[in-house]
């Protein structure tokens, strides 16, 4: 369902999802971010998020609503920006107006998506 994993020195965090999501795959998976997240605070800073969701379908409202907040935190709090890697059209539509909305960008592959989370660009 998901791998969260992170770069200390590049101060990266580093999520893959996939499959249909229920409620308490989203709530474990909050927590378990959040403390990957917290750990990468500590160790210096989180300032770039990569999400890889090129295996991941739409889902439903309360999911991509826990996904949207997860990704103002990120701003807000964190001060890191995310690229989302999406390859689905469809599911791009549906993460289009959150990612943008919080300052994060969408990419099709993940060599577009690290060299923009690696660069000061904006």
């Amino acid at each position: 369902m998901y791998e969260i994993s992170s770069d200390p020195a590049r101060q990266l965090l580093i999520v893959r999802v996939g499959g249909f999501w229920t409620r308490e795959i989203m709530a474990t998976y909050r927590a378990q971010v959040g403390q990957q997240a917290s750990a990468l605070r500590q160790a210096g800073g989180c300032k770039r998020i990569l999400v890889d969701m090129s295996h991941y379908p739409i889902q439903s409202g309360d999911i991509a609503d826990g996904h949207a907040t997860a990704l103002r935190f990120a701003r807000e709090t964190l001060g890191a920006r995310a690229a989302i890697v999406m390859t689905s059209a469809l599911s791009r539509l549906q993460a289009t107006r959150v990612a943008t909305s919080s300052g994060h960008r969408l990419f099709s592959d993940d060599v577009a998506a690290m060299t923009w989370l690696m660069s000061d660009a904006d």
